[in-house]
């Protein structure tokens, strides 16, 4: 595949998922050309906002990335898009909370385009005209139905995850696909759903029930249908703890003087220890609140158990980890100490990076002329367009 340096990326605005699509082409050093509506991208203005008035989620998911206003309602603004897009090597068209309603055909028409559409159904089906928004992604895809405490209402997981999975699906489908056109020379459509990324990222409740009829259904903080795989309270805080096997929950239980446990017939394997789950935390509990989250999770890796704190956002910053991998970043062209998450992964012969500005002007005739220019920066382009306090 050719290095991102040389690919050419032209992101619609639409929805998170489509913008962190974009994202993660141009922090691996792909030109991304984000094309918003004449009022800038809605994006901009929701959320927190920053100094500079926009969205702190917008400025995230735009690093890098240069801007364009262009209406596609116009003859004009149709011409710059079917330009732009025969530039292009990938076209990101994304869309919610409404369903797909990508751009006429012969706006992308050339034959090695990588035309990328997310949307909440994808572009047939039943449903596909349908709306959603992150509750519906959750719910529809089965995941509420798992989430929460079996006598409450069930809950909806991070509010944007589905739209960041579709975002990461399109990523890796379009990287298949560029692979794909070195052999072929030809480009292919790519159609993510949210509903399609949600249901795929079941872990094993599906092949429960498709192989063993068994219907999986919410367990509050325990997980699956063996135990102990749950959180743990500890003195200044949360382990997660899984020793679902019998082999290192018997090292462990050696180790803290409970190995006795494991004799009586209500604990003896890890079913049995879910059917008894309150009877066996009842047991436990006290043990770990009388000691540290450090203590817990350095005795339980000590002995090869899969125990982690429950850490919170300063945690992270601090980890030491984190740090040594140098995740958290501080952009290059910025004067600020605001650090960003850095790359979610490494690829081999693709330097990451975390710029604000981008390389490559705001000018559509700029763009398609050289793919040089003055630098523009999104938060400029926008704030030039709409105030967010009008």
């Amino acid at each position: 595949m050719r290095p991102f340096s040389e690919l050419v990326v032209v992101e619609i605005a639409g929805s998170v998922a489509g913008a962190y699509a974009g994202k993660l082409f141009s922090d691996f050093g792909a030109k991304v050309l984000k094309v918003e509506p004449p009022g800038g991208d809605p994006a901009r203005w929701t959320g927190a906002l920053t100094q500079s008035g926009v969205s702190a989620a917008f400025e995230y998911l735009n690093t890098g990335k240069s801007s364009v206003a262009i209406d596609a309602n116009t003859a004009t603004g149709r011409g710059l898009l079917r330009e732009l897009s025969l530039k292009a090597d990938v076209i990101i068209e994304s869309f919610s909370p409404g369903p797909a309603a990508p751009l006429a055909d012969e706006i992308t028409a050339h034959a090695t385009a990588i035309r990328v559409r997310i949307s909440p159904f994808g572009l047939e089906g039943t449903y596909r005209d349908h709306r959603s928004t992150p509750f519906t992604d959750f719910a529809v895809g089965g995941h509420m139905y798992l989430t929460g405490e079996p006598d409450r209402e069930p809950l909806q997981g991070a509010p944007d995850q589905p739209l960041y999975a579709a975002g990461t699906h399109a990523y890796v489908g379009a990287l298949a696909a560029l692979i794909a056109r070195e052999q072929t020379g030809r480009g292919q459509d790519i159609d993510v759903s949210h509903f399609e990324v949600m249901a795929s990222l079941h872990q094993w409740t599906t092949v429960r029930y498709t192989h063993g009829g068994i219907i999986q259904t919410r367990v509050g903080n325990r997980y699956g249908s063996l135990h102990p795989s749950t959180i743990y309270e500890c003195k200044d805080g949360y382990v997660a703890f899984g020793a679902v096997g019998n082999e290192p929950l018997r090292r462990f239980l050696s180790l803290v003087g409970m190995e006795e446990l494991l004799e009586d017939e209500r604990f003896r394997t890890g079913s049995a220890r879910f059917a008894n789950a309150d009877a066996f935390d009842a047991i436990i509990e006290p043990w770990m609140r009388q000691r540290s989250v450090m203590e817990v999770v350095e005795l339980g890796q000590s002995i090869r158990a899969a125990v982690a704190p429950v850490n919170d956002l300063s945690d992270l910053l601090s980890d030491p980890h984190l740090n040594a991998r140098e995740f958290w970043q501080r952009p290059a062209d910025s004067s600020d100490e605001t650090y960003y998450p850095g790359p979610p992964f490494r690829m081999s012969g693709h330097d990451w990076r975390l710029r604000l500005s981008p390389a490559i002007s705001g000018s559509a005739t700029n763009w398609l002329g050289e793919l040089t220019g003055s630098s523009e920066s999104l938060q400029e382009a926008g704030a030039a367009r709409h105030d967010p306090h009008d």
